[in-house]
């Protein structure tokens, strides 16, 4: 994520906790996020996340859209 804002010239926001960045640009922006595994205390909390597989991670999602699951 790092290397792509800087080649790019753009701006990252990081989300530790989530283990997620937003890279954004003057027109656009992408979202990424690594495999995970979340759990919620109770309903409507923010989750406790660890990682997961790539599958399970998947499985979970809503990708309504368009959507990538790439090896690097």
């Amino acid at each position: 994520a790092q290397y792509l804002v800087e080649i790019n010239h753009g701006k990252i926001t990081t989300h530790p906790h989530f283990n997620t960045a937003k890279l954004q640009w003057d027109k656009w922006s992408v979202d990424i996020a690594t495999a995970r595994s979340e759990t919620y205390a109770k309903p409507g909390a923010l989750p406790t996340v660890t990682p997961g597989s790539i599958n399970n991670d998947l499985f979970r999602r809503d990708f309504t859209i368009n959507a990538m699951a790439i090896e690097l």
